[in-house]
């Protein structure tokens, strides 16, 4: 387990690999979490909470790039090369400014300059369970 882990963290890491129905709770409180950190920002709480469900939608099932099928590396005759099409990041094409703009009620142009960095920042904190899960299976199995 993730014993010193936050409930947002634990909530999102059994959803995503156990399969574990909790997206209600999970859902309310990464509303909580984006509320909390743009505190002070002037954003309107409806596009924080639809920038929360996007942010957590994306982790879940993030793209993978369809020319590697999401490794990283493509087969050539004496091993692997890594992928052109993503640089070796496994990761398809982000969500697209069109359907963010739409999404949030917003212009393109605002997308690329304000919300896009704050897409950015929410994923950043569910990629980081990610790797205290991670951490902790680790330790977990040398402990074995």
């Amino acid at each position: 387990a993730m014993p010193r882990s936050s409930r947002h963290a634990q909530l999102f890491i059994f959803a995503k690999y156990c399969g574990i129905e909790t997206d209600k709770e999970l859902l309310q409180l990464a509303k909580y979490e984006a509320r909390k950190r743009f505190q002070g920002e002037k954003m309107d709480v409806v596009q924080i909470h639809t920038l929360a469900a996007i942010a957590l939608d994306e982790a879940f099932s993030p793209g993978h790039c369809k020319k590697c099928n999401g490794s990283g590396k493509l087969p050539i005759k004496n091993g692997f090369i890594t992928c052109s099409t993503c640089n070796g990041t496994g990761r398809g094409k982000d969500i697209s400014a069109r359907k963010l703009a739409s999404d949030l009620g917003v212009s393109k142009q605002r997308v690329k300059y304000f919300w896009r960095a704050k897409l950015n920042e929410l994923l950043a904190d569910y990629q980081s369970y990610e790797m205290e899960a991670d951490e902790s299976l680790k330790k977990g199995l040398r402990r074995d």
